[in-house]
């Protein structure tokens, strides 16, 4: 038995931030710092959150953002799938996601209703927390 065969779950992540030059950092909501944090966090459940017993992939295979190499986007989407054999650990994944958009204000198509909203820093604590 091996994931890739169990039903995909597919998600899409939209982080909206506030761009600006890359030369006056202060003033952007950068979501591409948010959406590498996002990321992380993901892979924070996979590892952490779920039995090393449950077979289960959480996998970003995209990530889209910004035009210009020295301006901060003022959005980054990521996409990609959850894939289990048990409902009960798609659910979890679906659930720690969600605790996550919650807090971070991002936006998570596929999992729920499209909503939108500025990006927030989130400490690593923070997320840690979310996902306890």
């Amino acid at each position: 038995n091996h994931p890739l065969a169990g039903q995909p779950v597919r998600f899409e992540v939209k982080i909206i931030g506030k761009q600006a030059h890359g030369a006056a950092p202060e003033l952007s909501v950068d979501p591409v710092v948010k959406a590498a944090q996002f990321v992380l966090a993901l892979q924070t459940i996979r590892a952490r959150i779920l039995s090393p017993l449950e077979p289960s992939v959480i996998t970003v295979g995209t990530i889209h953002g910004g035009q210009r190499h020295n301006i901060i986007p003022a959005e980054v989407t990521l996409s990609g799938t959850i894939r289990s054999y048990s409902d009960e650990v798609r659910n979890t994944v679906e659930e720690k996601i969600l605790r996550l958009q919650e807090k971070k204000r991002a936006v998570v198509r596929g999992l729920i209703a499209g909503e939108e909203a500025l990006a927030e820093s989130l400490s690593w604590d923070e997320i840690q927390e979310l996902l306890a």
